[in-house]
C-alpha cells in the first residue's frame, strides 16, 4: 500500500508543479526593486534570484550587471556610474554599491544626530583639558 501511495503523492507533486519557473524568477529579478533595503540585502537577494535560473554567473557576465542597475535607488546608481572608474564586473558592481550605500548610511547617521556639534563639544567635559605650563626646566 505505501508504494502507491508514493506514486500517487509524486504524481500529485508533478501535477501542481512550476512549469515555468525560469521565467517566473526572471520576472522576480526584474521586480526587484532596493527600496528601503540596505545594498548588502539587495545583493543577497539579488543573488538568491540569480541561483534558481541557468545564467551564467561569471563575473564579467554583462547581461548579470544588466539584470542588477534597475535593481538599485537612481541616487546609488548614479553615484556608482559617476565613479572615475566604474566597474565593469558583477562583483565589482556588488563592492562599489555597497560602499557606496555603506557610506551614505553613515552620513545620514551623522547629520541626523540632532546639535551634533553641542554632543560633540560634551565629549570634552569627559577629557581633562592638558595643563600647560610656562616654567620648563632648562
Amino acid at each position: 500500500m505505501l508504494p502507491s501511495l508514493q506514486i500517487m503523492w509524486n504524481d500529485l507533486k508533478k501535477a501542481f508543479e512550476d512549469k515555468n519557473e525560469a521565467a517566473n524568477v526572471i520576472h522576480d529579478i526584474n521586480q526587484l526593486q532596493q527600496g528601503t533595503m540596505k545594498t548588502d540585502e539587495l545583493v543577497i537577494r539579488f543573488k538568491l534570484l540569480l541561483s534558481k535560473t541557468s545564467i551564467p554567473t561569471s563575473n564579467n557576465n554583462q547581461a548579470l550587471i544588466n539584470l542588477f542597475m534597475p535593481t538599485l535607488n537612481r541616487g546609488l546608481l548614479k553615484r556608482v556610474l559617476e565613479l572615475d572608474s566604474p566597474p565593469n564586473t558583477i562583483q565589482g558592481w556588488y563592492d562599489a554599491t555597497t560602499k557606496a550605500d555603506g557610506n551614505w548610511h553613515h552620513m545620514q547617521a551623522i547629520i541626523s544626530q540632532p546639535n551634533s556639534k553641542k554632543n560633540f563639544r560634551s565629549l570634552a567635559n569627559y577629557f581633562p583639558s592638558p595643563v600647560y605650563t610656562t616654567n620648563l626646566p632648562t
